[in-house]
């Protein structure tokens, strides 16, 4: 994806999107195209649909967390499970937040820190920039934005809100 301006994923032998790679990380078909893509892989977090309102919905993840997400109007339905994906670069790790983690994991790379963490609603990764002290074993919060948050129904399309007609089949 680094060196590329267009990609097209195949599965069982035919295209299951194309576009910018951008456009495909960005709002990925389905789930076997987001598992394909980006180092560190999606964070994924089994979650219930608690309501809907227009184009957002507020999702329960395991452990009792609650986040919201852009989804396309009338897809999903109070009570339904889903699979919530966000990259780890687009958690925001501070002193509060979405998420209570405990951090199990610290790595550094190329001005950045690549951290492994643990929550009641799974494990997870988050990249912070290389400055920013985390010491393992602390607990950090992590904000799931909504505009970043990728929604999965129970058969792994995509129930999130399209950004544009690029990152189509």
């Amino acid at each position: 994806m680094a060196l590329a301006d267009r990609i097209v994923v195949v599965g069982d032998g035919r295209i299951v999107q194309s576009g910018s790679t951008q456009a495909v990380y960005s709002r990925p078909r389905n789930l076997s195209v987001a598992k394909m893509l980006g180092v560190p892989r999606l964070n994924r977090f089994a979650a219930k649909v608690v309501s809907c309102a227009g184009d957002t919905v507020r999702l329960k993840l395991r452990g009792g967390a609650f986040v919201s997400a852009m989804v396309r109007p009338d897809e999903l339905s109070e009570g339904e499970r889903v699979t919530l994906g966000i990259w780890p670069a687009h958690l925001r790790c501070g002193t509060s937040g979405d998420l209570r983690t405990t951090v199990s994991a610290v790595t550094s790379a190329n001005g950045q820190k690549m951290l492994e963490l643990k929550s009641r609603a799974g494990a997870g990764s988050a990249i912070v920039g290389g400055n920013q002290q985390v010491e393992l074993g602390e607990e950090i919060w992590v904000q799931l934005p909504p505009e970043n948050c990728l929604v999965f129904d129970d058969s792994g399309a995509s129930m999130t809100a399209p950004v544009g007609p690029e990152g189509s089949a």
